[in-house]
């Protein structure tokens, strides 16, 4: 039997993604465990700029002692002037901020083509009834649409310079005991 996995020249990217509206104890809960396994994993991440799961991942990795250039945050057009200045000792270390044309859909797109898997959670609907009452309408969250973006492809189309790519990483088959398989 053969398996696909990543060559190990290249980093795994994981698109870290989640509520705003999400405080520690939540990200404790369900984010902590798999961001410090791809982080022993030696895997790199992408995040956008919002409060919530973002800001907490951000600070999770940084107390972590992920090296910056491990990191890069995204930002869309709009939230460049506001927000970039925040992320400036992160870049003099070494971390990497990405500005992007469009609003908050073109960043995730960004992202999710950035990246090879997501680290991501949204509430189901009753959870969803619990935290907003009567005020709660059904609707699709961002962080559920990165999930349908991975998935299905759509919106994954490359409109970033090339240099703004990551590599594609390259696949290795393995044989049943987790070997590489012989060519010969």
């Amino acid at each position: 039997m053969s398996a696909v996995i990543q060559s190990l020249n290249q980093p795994v990217i994981a698109h870290i993604s989640g509520s705003v509206e999400a405080d520690a104890t939540y990200f404790e809960q369900h984010y902590a465990a798999r961001i410090q396994k791809a982080c022993e994993d030696g895997h790199s991440f992408v995040i956008g700029p919002s409060r919530g799961i973002d800001t907490l991942a951000f600070n999770f990795l940084r107390d972590c002692l992920v090296s910056p250039a491990r990191i890069t945050v995204y930002l869309n057009h709009k939230e460049a002037p506001r927000l970039r200045h925040q992320f400036k000792s992160f870049e003099i270390e070494g971390g990497n901020v990405i500005v992007i044309s469009g609003g908050h859909t073109e960043r995730d797109e960004a992202m999710t083509r950035a990246s090879h898997y997501d680290i991501l959670r949204y509430r189901t609907e009753v959870e969803c009834r619990t935290l907003y009452g009567p005020s709660y309408k059904t609707r699709i969250s961002g962080t559920e649409k990165n999930e349908l973006r991975r998935k299905t492809g759509i919106g994954l189309s490359w409109t970033e310079p090339v240099d703004v790519v990551p590599p594609l990483p390259k696949a290795v088959d393995l044989d049943c005991y987790g070997k590489p398989e012989s060519t010969v």
